[in-house]
């Protein structure tokens, strides 16, 4: 297999970059020193970064590590701080169909890459892939939007549907019941719970109670807990929102260039959250109570959110229930089918491909 390769003092850059653009006063400075570089070099800081890429390797070449999705992280933050990108960052941003081919050489041009080099077809690809967070980010604020309809033949399914995978050894005996709470329901009619994130709130538990049943089985079990009981569709609720909320913000970016960017990898992530959620609050279940909910989930929303966005994501901190699953493995092919024609046709130059899959900076650059 091939990989972008990458060696460890490109990794400590790269854990520099971070430490820049959190400070106003050293991101002012990296501009002024990048204009300077720009003038005397005539490269852009995103050719820069991509060339990094696409080095040819030596005999004596060593200390190299898969690493596509720093790649695609790179590149997704000189674009959002780039000031002469900002008509082609809202595009891609945008819920367009399609990524502009208009808008690609737009990009090309004003960052000084020759639009026929592998450098270019890296680009290109890498777009598509950050394009995508974008579209994904649409399509669930849309399901997050569409209230439940209880007219809605699609919508009783699928909560028919959540029942069987949540219940399987147990009928439902009628469509509204007290049975609903078992579950974590608020009342006899499940539907009204869903008001605050719509389908997506649903999809979710339904994602969760058929692909990991036994986690998600054990979270059930141990929110009865006589003492520590919580209820488990609305945290799973809560958890949606919080996951959205996430990526409405840009803090998934490295999650997804990673893992890959679909619904089904959102969906992963969920699973994960509430699952860790359950763990924490279960090891601590002696000292605690339905009244500490909101304190407890405020303090695990924002160390997770440390977490998701640290560079631990790019080392060896997992992020999901399963990585041999089938879902991640099929995400993975996709990323290295799209970004591996990156690369591919470079003369000498090893093919952009990474085992993880993929599915902001200059006043002038």
């Amino acid at each position: 297999m091939s990989f972008w390769m990458i060696d460890g003092g490109t990794k400590h850059a790269l854990r520099i970059m971070s430490v820049i653009c959190s400070s106003s006063i050293l991101l002012y400075l990296y501009k002024k020193t990048k204009a300077v570089v720009r003038y005397f070099s005539h490269t852009s800081e995103l050719l820069r970064i991509v060339s990094i890429y696409s080095k040819p390797l030596t005999a004596t070449d060593s200390a190299y590590v898969p690493s596509a999705h720093r790649l695609l992280y790179r590149i997704d933050q000189s674009l959002l701080y780039s000031k002469m990108l900002l008509v082609e960052r809202r595009y891609i941003e945008s819920d367009q169909k399609n990524t502009s081919d208009a808008y690609i050489k737009r990009i090309l041009a004003k960052k000084l890459f020759r639009e026929i080099s592998p450098e270019a077809t890296l680009l290109k690809q890498s777009i598509k892939i950050i394009s995508n967070s974008f579209k994904l980010l649409h399509k669930l604020n849309e399901l997050a939007a569409t209230k439940y309809d209880t007219n809605s033949k699609t919508h009783e399914k699928m909560l028919t549907d959540f029942w069987e995978c949540a219940m399987p050894h147990e009928q439902l005996f009628q469509r509204n019941s007290k049975q609903w709470q078992f579950l974590g329901f608020q009342g006899d009619d499940p539907a009204t719970d869903f008001r605050g994130m719509g389908i997506l709130g649903l999809e979710n538990l339904i994602y969760y109670a058929r692909t990991h049943p036994d986690s998600f089985q054990r979270v059930l079990a141990n929110s009865h807990h006589p003492k520590a009981w919580f209820s488990m569709a609305i945290v799973g609720i809560n958890i949606s929102s919080f996951v959205l909320s996430m990526h409405r913000q840009r803090l998934l970016q490295k999650f997804f260039y990673k893992y890959g960017v679909s619904k089904d990898i959102y969906h992963e992530l969920y699973c994960f959250i509430f699952d860790s959620f359950e763990s924490r609050w279960t090891s601590q279940n002696e000292s605690l109570t339905v009244m500490d909910f909101e304190r407890f989930f405020k303090q695990f929303r924002v160390e997770f959110e440390a977490r998701i966005v640290s560079d631990e994501i790019h080392s060896g901190e997992v992020f999901v229930l399963d990585e041999g699953s089938s879902v991640l493995s099929y995400n993975r092919k996709i990323g290295e089918g799209i970004v591996g024609q990156g690369m591919a046709s470079g003369s000498g130059k090893r093919a952009a491909v990474d085992s993880s899959p993929s599915t902001e900076h200059a006043k002038k650059d």
